[in-house]
């Protein structure tokens, strides 16, 4: 293997001594910050709203399940009540028998 000679680790350039430097340096780094802030308030606003569509959706769920437990309550006391009056009046007699297929 061929010695390059690059043994020392970079240097790094002294850009951070000069004025201007420090000033593009520090604006990065409070611009960096400003925009952290912004985006956390960002996606705190738009997690409170999906929280709210999910909560509302989760109420819709509950109530239409109820409203669906009502119908089958319903159906099931109609169908009974049905069946009395078609056994009153004679006109349901289920057959006791079985046909043979």
């Amino acid at each position: 293997m061929a010695d390059t000679g690059a043994h020392f680790a970079m240097r790094i350039p002294p850009y951070y001594q000069y004025p201007s430097w420090q000033r593009f340096f520090a604006g990065a780094a409070i611009g960096a910050l400003i925009s952290w802030f912004v985006f956390l308030y960002m996606f705190g606003v738009l997690q409170e709203k999906q929280v709210r569509h999910v909560n509302e959706l989760n109420e819709q769920i509950a109530d239409l399940q109820n409203e669906i437990r009502i119908w089958q309550e319903d159906y099931i006391h109609y169908n009974k009540e049905m069946k009395k009056k078609a056994d009153r009046s004679g006109r349901f007699r289920p057959s006791r028998q079985r046909r043979a297929i």
